[in-house]
């Protein structure tokens, strides 16, 4: 027997194991993004069990912690963009205060890595393309006029987004 012909009742099993070792982590675990995990397992979960999906979400959100990434929204945006094909207005409020003060965006981190691989704007792809555009724009117009290198940096990143959620 394979995981093709495991019952529904194992299924569920498995998941609510891999539940309970999300909710137990380990501090040796802290290579791994637990709270991204239990997002992916959420959006896997909901056609088996809606409930179940429901305790995963709460979890991922539970498990997000700050971590020492380049931008303090990377780690929440990660999950806004997980989120995004459970829910998305769960997903929106998450990565929406991000756009209130691009001051994030700025200062003595300015790097291409930083525009092309913009955590909150490829969230906000995954969430509602059109607001992406709006958000996008919203930058180019407000803080990047003098910058076009950042703007074409910015764009590839959003392009290379959403050619990532075009594969199958």
């Amino acid at each position: 027997k394979n995981a093709r012909d495991a019952s529904e009742g194992e299924r569920l099993a498995v998941a609510r194991s891999l539940l309970e070792t999300l909710m137990n982590r380990s501090p040796e675990a802290s290579m791994v993004n637990t709270s991204e995990v239990a997002a992916k397992a959420a959006v896997l979960v909901k056609p088996w069990d809606a409930a179940l999906a429901e305790e995963f979400v709460f979890a991922s959100l539970w498990l997000c912690e700050h971590e020492s990434t380049i931008l303090p929204f990377n780690l929440t945006s990660s999950l806004a963009g997980e989120l995004a094909h459970y829910d998305r207005d769960l997903a929106r409020a998450l990565v929406e205060p991000c756009f209130e003060n691009w001051s994030w965006l700025f200062g003595s981190r300015d790097a291409s890595v930083i525009f092309i691989r913009n955590m909150p704007l490829a969230a906000a792809v995954s969430i509602d393309p059109a607001w992406a555009a709006e958000l996008t724009s919203e930058l180019f117009h407000d803080h990047l006029t003098s910058h076009p290198s950042r703007q074409y940096e910015t764009a590839f990143g959003l392009v290379e987004r959403c050619g990532e959620l075009a594969k199958p």
